[in-house]
């Protein structure tokens, strides 16, 4: 079924990331969302890859589509990857 091909998707991102291929798991993420934009989960993990890339504004902005929606059973994970991602970034306000 369609709903299971993000799962799908992320854990190629898993294999991906295992080896640092971080360009390819972006891909895998990215084309989860693709499927899927609304999947919490893909936004939270796919936040956790940007901030390892560096690029920590994207991240954050993918990490609070995840814990700001109602739905979201784990908030507290994306919660605590936006504070890694800060403290990341050296934002320590």
């Amino acid at each position: 079924p369609e709903d299971g091909i993000p799962d799908t998707r992320i854990g190629l991102v898993g294999s991906e990331m295992c080896i640092r291929d971080r360009e390819q798991a972006e891909k895998y993420y990215l084309e989860a969302l693709d499927i899927k934009s609304t999947n919490p989960n893909i936004h939270n993990n796919y936040g956790g890859l940007l901030c390892q890339m560096g690029r920590y504004d994207d991240a954050l902005k993918e990490i609070r589509l995840a814990y700001e929606d109602p739905f979201y059973e784990t908030p507290y994970l994306a919660y605590a990857n936006a504070g890694t991602c800060l403290l990341d970034k050296g934002d320590y306000k």
